[in-house]
């Protein structure tokens, strides 16, 4: 069965009186429900107390830089911008039902209800997993990267670090309701909220603010009148005085007291009554005897006069020198505090001057580093390119020799053609020049054979 939500800021109450009349726009992607009604009386979250015991949170140095912003004012500008929209939707978790708002820009907030009317706020920054500030009826809790910065009173006033430091506690076991949170919200069912029955809610969740503030105004008022009395006697110890004087009635024998008698006896106005001090059986001092002419009632009523006005006059001096030793008390912190903060600023500047000089080291040791490796990458690249020219260098004596090698065989070979062209040249020349001869020899013996013997021829014997 569906459960019912209520869950409604009291910083929201004014805004959503005032803005009963507009209409937020629904946001997208939101699973719907069909029912949603106004909240059981019994939604309510554990109180701080009641949360389970978690790891106290650390206080961060008082010279942190986030110590220095105002989350205050950043919470505040966050509640300004939602108004009196609806969140999201509402989820349950245990006996509770937080409810849940996004922002555009990727903030967050949860609300829890508790008990007499409170309610328990948790805001985050966009992309962060643990909230930078928790809200509940006493205290605002600012917190950086998990560490507790500043604390707040119910007014946005900041305290100071004795009080943050008595709060550690509490703003651990916050710390652990924010992750638990978170988880049950990926698991749980989402429940739809009407902006009707929110809004519905405004008045009454602002009158039980108040009623819970007025109860606690009144108790802070009857510790301060404890403290006061307190004060009163522990300053008439310590100064050595005497405390009120106890105003009784005059003594049966003073003749006013008579007459107060008779006047009693005839049915006129009874006697001022004793006023007790608060130490134990302090000693009776009676005032004089009137004088005859005076009235004692209003001897009495005098005295008691000058007497409350003392005892008003010891009251203010208690609260004012008790307001005197806070003050002391505060300066006394503060310098303690600006003293550690100054030692701490110190150490810490000593080390990020120990942190620059290691940096500059390693960065001097880094730059020898790299140079040494780019002259060695540049040797490399030489003896590479030493290599390389080597190499050709070679190849081209390969070349050249293996080209040498070529024209001397050819030269050789050249010259063994020559060689054997002169010889087949002298052997053809001398086989010309012998068959010339022979061819000579040939035709002078052709010649001498054809030519006729004288004898032989007509005519000789003529002649």
């Amino acid at each position: 069965m569906l459960r019912p939500v209520l869950l409604l800021s009291a910083a929201f109450s004014a805004l959503a009186l005032a803005a009963c009349n507009q209409e937020a726009t629904p946001k997208t992607g939101i699973p719907k429900t069909d029912v949603v009604v106004v909240a059981e009386a019994d939604d309510i979250a554990p109180s701080a107390e009641a949360l389970p015991e978690a790891a106290p949170a650390a206080l961060a140095p008082a010279a942190a830089p986030a110590a220095r912003r105002d989350y205050w004012s950043d919470v505040q500008k966050v509640d300004r911008d939602y108004g009196d929209e609806a969140p999201d939707y509402a989820y349950d978790y245990g006996e509770s039902e937080p409810a849940y708002w996004e922002e555009e820009d990727g903030g967050r907030r949860y609300l829890e209800r508790l008990s007499g009317g409170g309610e328990r706020w948790y805001y985050y920054r966009q992309g962060e997993e643990q909230p930078y500030f928790v809200r509940d009826p006493d205290y605002g809790y600012a917190y950086d990267a998990g560490q507790l910065v500043v604390l707040y009173d119910s007014g946005g006033r900041r305290l100071d670090r004795d009080a943050a430091y008595g709060r550690r506690d509490y703003a651990g076991r916050y710390l652990a309701r924010a992750r638990d949170l978170r988880r049950a919200q990926a698991q749980a069912q989402r429940k739809q909220v009407a902006e009707a029955e929110w809004r519905q809610r405004a008045q009454q969740a602002e009158a039980a603010r108040r009623q819970a503030e007025a109860r606690r105004e009144r108790a802070e008022d009857r510790r301060d009148d404890r403290r006061d009395d307190r004060g009163d006697r522990i300053e008439d110890r310590q100064d050595g005085g005497q405390p009120p004087p106890v105003i009784v009635p005059p003594r049966p024998d003073d003749r006013g007291d008579r007459g107060d008698r008779d006047r009693g006896d005839r049915g006129g106005d009874r006697k001022p009554p004793v006023v007790t001090p608060p130490t134990p059986t302090p000693p009776v001092v009676r005032p004089p005897a009137p004088r005859p002419q005076v009235d004692p009632r209003a001897a009495a009523e005098a005295r008691n006069a000058e007497a409350l006005k003392a005892a008003e006059a010891r009251n203010a001096a208690t609260r004012q020198a008790a307001v005197a030793k806070q003050a002391e008390a505060r300066a006394q912190r503060d310098a303690a505090a600006a003293a550690q903060g100054k030692q701490t600023a110190e150490a810490r500047n000593a080390e990020a001057r120990k942190a620059a000089e290691a940096r500059n080291a390693a960065t001097r040791q880094a730059a020898v580093a790299k140079q040494a490796e780019a002259k060695a990458q540049r040797d490399v690249v030489a003896a590479a390119q030493s290599k390389q020219t080597a190499e050709a260098r070679n190849a081209e004596a390969r070349k050249a020799a293996e080209a040498r090698n070529a024209a001397t065989r050819q030269a050789a070979v050249a010259r063994q053609a020559e060689a054997k062209a002169q010889r087949d040249a002298a052997q053809a020349e001398a086989r010309a020049k012998a068959g010339a001869d022979k061819a000579a020899a040939a035709k002078a013996r052709a010649r001498e054979l054809a030519a006729p013997k004288a004898e032989d021829r007509p005519g000789a014997a003529q002649q």
